[in-house]
């Protein structure tokens, strides 16, 4: 099961795990049981059922996040370099 963090649903009567609300919402259309998720327009990756275009977005979001991480943390090329940094 994937972990519940941000915005992430656990529907306690299929026990599958959503990535928001919304996708929770549309598994069950009737608000009187679960539906297929599937049925709905709902892909699965990684334990999480979500739009295709929710899974893109997310998928986005990290590389940016990576991104940014890594550039945070570069080392200086060279002496020039660090001199000019540190000006």
């Amino acid at each position: 099961m994937a972990e519940l963090t941000g915005g992430r649903c656990l529907c306690r009567r299929c026990g599958r795990t959503f990535r928001n609300l919304g996708a929770f919402d549309a598994h069950q259309p009737h608000r009187d049981g679960c539906g297929d998720p599937a049925a709905a327009g709902l892909v699965e990756l990684d334990g999480l059922w979500a739009t295709p275009e929710g899974h893109a977005q997310r998928e986005t979001s990290a590389r940016r996040l990576e991104t940014v991480r890594t550039s945070a943390h570069r080392l200086p090329q060279s002496t020039e370099e660090a001199t000019t940094d540190e000006h």
